[in-house]
């Protein structure tokens, strides 16, 4: 093989400035031609590498991959049972085998640059071309010189939402870019927007954050890189949803799904939406609402427990019931003496519930005039005399 090396190195140099060419495949895919009787000086980020040189092979310029790899950084390992080599700096992760085309960055497909790893004396050779399509970084020549360049991307930071959380990984919905995983590293620095220091567990699904990319990101879908810092702009709102029991002044009691009875504190900085998220206020919070509740992080342990109201969505309106006697019953028009309103119209449309006081499912023919009932009018009322509106519900009592 000492042979074969030195018989290469001779031809190199002692053949004439019209012997054979050499090709060095770049990014735009331009085709370079280099005298074969040139001995290439190998720079790298700006280090001179002066062993292994550069060999030819078939024609093309191959470099040393792991002088190459350990210059800018990357840690590279071989296999002996499986001949895999890998190189790896996360989020960077490659991996090919001497003597096969195809090169994974990221676990993608391999990729095929037309050369195969050759190993010599112990050395694994690649073509230039790996450094721009597989490693993602630069290549040219520059009279008798390869400068080969880490092509790295400037930390970026940018909003985006956390979408999940596994592994040590955040994987995170950005803006701009997407899906995009960001690994949690030793150096990765997580705070709140005071700058106070938090954990991972602190990241939960729906928290909105801005981060900071590290300088490499692969180019696989999604793509995947370090972060070099997370700020927790806005926590995930964890939504409890209940039934407002009593409203009194600022404080209303809610019968949480889950947690039973809670009192909630609705301060100034509570937010109050209709499902429509237009804004209301604590005037618009009545007994029997259907609501949305975030609640503060601060509980207390009493019975029942006692918290602020990050935010307050009122998701069905309380049932207001008004109670009189129908005085006839037309076709789908049902006219009822209101005990506070007196005389209104009441249209039973195929919207409107219709149930006796266990519950039971009635239907208009059910109604009779002297009945007594309870009647949820619609929110829509005409002004004329007597008034004329939709029935919501009717109870027969």
């Amino acid at each position: 093989m000492k042979k074969f090396v030195s018989t290469l190195l001779a031809l190199a140099l002692g053949v004439s400035a019209v012997a054979a060419t050499a090709v060095l495949a770049e990014k735009n895919e331009e085709v370079a031609l280099i005298s074969a009787n040139t001995q290439f000086e190998l720079v790298v980020d700006g280090a001179v590498i002066e062993a292994p040189q550069v060999l030819y092979n078939e024609g093309n310029l191959m470099i040393p991959l792991r002088k190459v790899c350990e210059t800018l950084g990357l840690t590279i390992n071989w296999d002996a049972e499986t001949d895999m080599i890998t190189i790896e700096k996360l989020p960077v992760y490659i991996t090919c085998y001497p003597n096969v085309d195809g090169y994974t960055f990221a676990k993608t497909a391999p990729i095929f640059l037309g050369e195969a790893p050759i190993l010599i004396e112990g050395t694994t050779y690649v073509p230039v071309s790996f450094v721009d399509k597989i490693l993602h970084g630069t290549s040219s020549i520059e009279g008798n010189r390869i400068i080969v360049t880490y092509a790295q991307t400037s930390a970026l930071t940018a909003n985006a939402v956390v979408t999940g959380v596994e592994n040590g990984r955040l994987v995170v919905n950005d803006k701009v870019r997407g899906e995009v995983i960001a690994n949690i590293t030793e150096e990765t620095q997580l705070v709140d927007v005071n700058g106070e220091v938090i954990g991972l567990v602190d990241l939960k699904e729906g928290s909105e954050i801005e981060i900071t990319y590290g300088e490499v990101m692969t180019a696989s879908l999604p793509p995947v890189t370090n972060a070099v810092k997370v700020v927790l702009v806005k926590k995930a709102e964890v939504v409890n949803t209940g039934v407002i029991t009593e409203v009194n002044e600022n404080k209303v009691t809610v019968m949480d799904d889950v947690m039973g009875e809670v009192v909630v504190n609705v301060t100034e900085e509570t937010e109050i939406v209709d499902v429509n998220g237009e804004a209301k206020t604590i005037s618009d919070l009545k007994a029997d609402m259907r609501v949305n509740v975030v609640y503060s992080e601060a509980m207390t342990a009493s019975l029942p427990p006692i918290t602020n109201a990050v935010k307050v969505v009122l998701v069905k309106k309380a049932e207001v019931f008004n109670t009189g006697v129908i005085t006839e019953v037309s076709e789908n028009k049902v006219t009822v003496m209101d005990d506070v309103m007196g005389e209104v119209v009441v249209n039973v449309t195929e919207n409107t519930e219709i149930v006796d006081a266990k519950g039971e499912a009635k239907t208009v023919s059910d109604l009779k005039a002297d009945m007594r009932v309870d009647v949820v009018y619609s929110e829509a009322m005409t002004r004329s005399l007597p008034p004329i509106t939709n029935g919501v519900k009717i109870v027969i009592k």
